[in-house]
């Protein structure tokens, strides 16, 4: 049942995962993976709430589980529990010291809320020792230097970001486009943002910082004199 309900959420079937899980949990209530990945399966449908409900029963089945308090502080995250999350990862490197993306996560929350940001550094920089040309945690130090105004450090950080992801990212191309702007760089901002809107055509905020941007340009291009 497991493993047909974890197939359905590869195909995103995910009523069909549900009801699987749902089915594999009578059968073996104590068994914390159920719980678990009912909670994941959640979590792809954005269905938070119902995530966190699965996922605290998967803590509470084995509390020294460090991927389940890590699973748990993501979707509290999404849910904007921000002071919960920031809890379970910190529960994560208690568990296992070298949990790279626990260190990732928590440094990116605090950089993306513009709190702790020293700290975020820090936790970042941990997460890197661990994984040196992770393309995303090079990101986060990036953004991080970013919301510290430390532009010219964000900008070396997210140029190699680019370079070391294992895929063209949207939020790569959007935070290298910010500090971009910042540096009153507005062409290649604009390069930037356009790329992250091919990537994921979704982002509104992107969109709309292009259309400032273009439209900078068109108030500050010299006039034809008539």
């Amino acid at each position: 049942l497991l493993h047909r309900g974890y197939i359905y959420g590869q195909q995103e079937k995910f009523d069909q995962a549900t009801a699987v899980f749902t089915e594999a949990e009578r059968l073996r209530p104590r068994e914390g993976n159920v719980p678990y990945l009912l909670g994941l399966t959640y979590m792809q449908k954005k269905d938070y709430p119902q995530a966190i409900l699965q996922l605290e029963k998967a803590v509470a089945l084995d509390p020294t589980n460090p991927q389940y308090h890590y699973q748990l502080g993501a979707a509290l995250e999404r849910n904007r529990r921000l002071d919960r999350a920031e809890t379970s990862f910190r529960k994560v490197l208690e568990l296992d010291p070298k949990h790279a993306d626990a260190y990732n996560y928590l440094g990116y929350m605090f950089a993306e809320e513009g709190v702790k940001l020293e700290e975020s550094v820090a936790l970042v920089k941990k997460a890197l020792e661990l994984e040196p040309e992770n393309g995303a945690f090079i990101d986060s130090l990036g953004w991080a230097y970013f919301k510290l105004g430390r532009i010219d450090e964000a900008l070396v950080e997210l140029l190699r970001a680019v370079r070391f992801s294992r895929r063209d990212d949207a939020t790569i191309r959007e935070h290298l486009g910010d500090a971009l702007f910042t540096k009153d760089k507005i062409q290649d901002a604009i390069r930037e943002w356009e790329r992250s809107l091919e990537l994921d055509g979704s982002n509104d905020a992107v969109r709309k910082k292009l259309e400032d941007a273009r439209l900078r340009i068109s108030r500050d291009a010299p006039r034809n004199p008539q």
